[in-house]
């Protein structure tokens, strides 16, 4: 039987220690090696940013696009 191994959410990467080597949010697996990064990026920082994003993509997979519609009433 093969081992499987978990692929990063952020840096798309094997842990070199597989399962043992980071923690599952939502489902999903961050490395060590991100998490150290997410604990030490300093707020307003580009990495910081960076961080966020992919975070919220992990908690919001499908994030809702709003778009404008116009009344019923108003007429082109």
């Amino acid at each position: 039987m093969d081992k499987i191994y978990p692929r990063c959410a952020i840096c798309d990467q094997i842990p070199t220690k597989g399962l043992f080597d980071g923690f599952r949010l939502n489902g999903r697996f961050i490395c060590s090696v991100c998490e150290k990064r997410i604990i030490t990026a300093e707020s307003g920082d580009m990495e910081y940013l960076k961080n966020m994003r992919n975070i919220r993509f992990i908690l919001y997979p499908h994030p809702r696009t709003i778009t404008a519609k116009q009344p019923a009433s108003v007429k082109k």
